[in-house]
């Protein structure tokens, strides 16, 4: 019996250990299985936690540069303001000009800056020969007794209007720099200013005024930006060196006087949308020898092209109805003003289509055939 147990109990030994031993084997190997699983999840969590402390670190940077940049444009405004406030107490004279705007003269050279409108000022007079009196019709410009010795005009950005008779009779202005973001030129802002040469004004500008330039006898290139909506009767009027000038598309009429007395300009092209050509418009244009009329103008006002001596040929669309307002010169059939739009040209052809100007043409027939002016209807 004894015997029996100790071969039952070595069998049970010689069996059961090797199942142990494979038991051992299996976890030894499903621990390192998991160690490497284990190591294979934390790799990726790891690099990407260095990759987003990368990250940071680098977003950490760009704030730094960018605070950096925005501490050197701090430091350059605030050298560009005391660059401006020394200018200011080394001028030789200054003041106000609006109400957020100061002006300042020195060496020849007139300043504009701060922020905001221009003021608008008055018309300054002329001294009477008899009495030696200055009649003044209001209020001038502060810098009215230096503008026969201002050469050169600075406006700063940050101004957004240039006032009524802001440079009248500058007459030794040959310069002058207008900044983005003025709308608006004033009436008679730059009338008289003899010596100026050419002047560009900048996008964002939608209107000049009345007599704006008139009498700019030297200027002889200006830009009009295409936001130009509106340009006052006599605005360029005796410009007599500009030889070319586009009129922006969102110009819709052709104001009185606007370009009289530009006696050097040799072409214009009016533009789509313009309705109206006004009384004496292009009077006295006497170099122009082309002009293009479209389709949407629809009225021609007396003496328009009167005196433009070298005009050969002109086409009148049949969309013109009415030339000249007869009614409003009714004071004047007297003979006093001559209503003829084509008043002291001569060898010239019309053509015109359409029954609209019978009557007008019929009513100058003694004056055409004077002036060897000939309508043909096409």
């Amino acid at each position: 019996m004894k015997r029996t147990l100790v071969i039952i109990m070595s069998f049970i030994l010689a069996v059961g250990l090797p199942a142990c031993g494979q038991d051992a084997e299996s976890t030894s190997e499903l621990e390192q299985q998991t160690g490497e699983a284990g190591d294979r999840d934390l790799t990726p969590q790891m690099e990407e936690s260095e990759a987003g402390d990368s990250e940071s670190e680098q977003q950490g940077e760009e704030a730094e540069t960018e605070n950096d940049g925005l501490e050197q444009q701090g430091d350059e405004s605030e050298t560009e303001n005391d660059e401006s406030e020394q200018l200011i107490e080394d001028a030789e004279i200054s003041g106000k000009c609006g109400d957020h705007l100061i002006w300042y003269y020195k060496n020849e050279v007139l300043y504009i800056t701060g922020t905001g409108e221009m003021l608008d000022y008055d018309f300054r007079g002329d001294t009477d020969e008899t009495d030696g009196f200055v009649c003044i019709y209001g209020t001038t410009t502060p810098w009215d007794d230096l503008h026969e010795k201002i050469d050169e005009i600075i406006i700063d950005e940050g101004v957004t209007s240039i006032g009524k008779w802001a440079f009248y009779d500058c007459s030794n202005l040959t310069e002058i720099t207008i900044p983005e973001g003025v709308t608006s030129i004033g009436d008679n802002a730059f009338d008289d200013c003899s010596n100026l040469t050419e002047i560009t004004i900048p996008e964002g500008v939608t209107s000049i005024g009345v007599n704006a330039f008139l009498g700019c006898s030297s200027l002889r290139e200006i830009t009009i930006p295409n936001s130009m909506t509106s340009i006052e009767n006599g605005a360029f009027c005796g410009c007599s060196s500009l030889r070319e000038i586009t009129i922006p598309e969102g110009v819709t009429s052709i104001e009185e006087y606007v370009f009289g007395s530009c006696s050097s300009l040799t072409e214009i092209t009016i533009p789509e949308g313009v309705t109206s050509i006004g009384d004496w418009a292009f009077s006295k244009c006497s170099s122009l020898t082309e002009v293009t009329i479209p389709d949407s103008v629809t009225s021609i006002g007396c003496g328009a092209f009167s005196g433009c001596s070298s005009l050969r040929e002109i086409t009148i669309p049949d969309s013109v109805t009415n030339i000249v307002d007869e009614d409003r010169y009714s004071w004047a059939r007297n003979g006093s003003i001559n209503l003829n739009i084509f008043d002291s040209c001569s060898d010239l052809t019309v053509y015109y289509s359409g029954n609209n100007l019978d009557e007008y043409i019929n009513s100058y027939q003694d004056e055409w055939n004077s002036n060897h002016i000939t309508w043909i209807k096409q």
